[in-house]
């Protein structure tokens, strides 16, 4: 469909066991349902900032600690390098994080500092990204536990459900296969256990299911993160997609 058909339809679904995988959103869609509800989740935003370093460093990478002796790392990437990350405490609306003129000079500071003689100012950032990890809550580590945690919801009045916290995408699979351990205590398996198929989709966009041409480019196929695409390469993918996908 074309991406201004995507709305959001209410539906229901019936089930005999719930898994809450909702990251940052989780104490939000548990609220919904019982206001109540104890918090399981605090967020920590992490910004980067991608820049063109001379030729010289193409394929060289460093990993230190910054001013404030936290992480921070100059990563190669195609023919750029990310700076990052940031790590503050972040409770605002998780639909819209991004990286702000303050973190963005932040980090610019601690590139100069850690490669003084490059020069970087604001015009040298070509993009830049910010997400917020859905770390564990618990009250006894202020800035939020790092360890994975299954949450039984049956003290929170919801039995039969669990809740996922700092359960980054890195590790979905091993996420995955703790869960599956977890849900056979509560219930007997209605057909025999299946190995997951890995192999990749033989037609990306459409198996995928790219929305529009910037999920196609970005989160798909991820040209747009070498760089500007030419107008030329934009219609020909639109046109080709275009036609698979009957967008207009």
């Amino acid at each position: 469909r074309r991406s201004s058909d995507l709305t959001a339809v209410p539906c229901t679904r019936t089930g005999t066991m719930v898994l809450m995988m909702a990251g940052l959103w989780i104490d939000q869609s548990l609220r919904d349902i019982k206001p109540q509800v104890s918090r399981k989740v605090f967020g920590t935003k992490g910004c980067h900032i991608v820049v063109k370093l001379p030729d010289a460093c193409a394929g060289s990478g460093i990993a230190t600690l910054n001013s404030r002796n936290e992480p921070l790392y100059c990563i190669p990437w195609k023919q750029f390098h990310y700076f990052g990350p940031t790590e503050t405490a972040y409770d605002g609306d998780p639909d819209r994080v991004f990286v702000t003129a303050e973190e963005a000079d932040g980090l610019l500071t601690e590139a100069n500092k850690l490669l003084p003689r490059l020069n970087l100012t604001a015009a040298d950032i070509r993009f830049s990204w910010a997400g917020v990890r859905p770390l564990t809550y618990d009250a006894a580590v202020p800035f939020g536990n790092r360890s994975r945690v299954i949450h039984d919801l049956s003290s929170d009045g919801l039995p039969d459900a669990l809740a996922l916290a700092a359960g980054p995408v890195m590790t979905h699979r091993s996420a995955a296969r703790e869960l599956a351990q977890r849900v056979p205590q509560r219930l007997s398996p209605s057909r025999p256990a299946q190995a997951p198929d890995f192999t990749p989709p033989a037609s990306r966009a459409g198996a995928e299911h790219a929305a529009d041409l910037s999920d196609e480019l970005f989160r798909r196929s991820g040209a747009a993160w070498c760089g500007p695409v030419a107008d030329d390469e934009l219609a020909l993918t639109a046109t080709e997609l275009g036609l698979r996908l009957g967008w207009d």
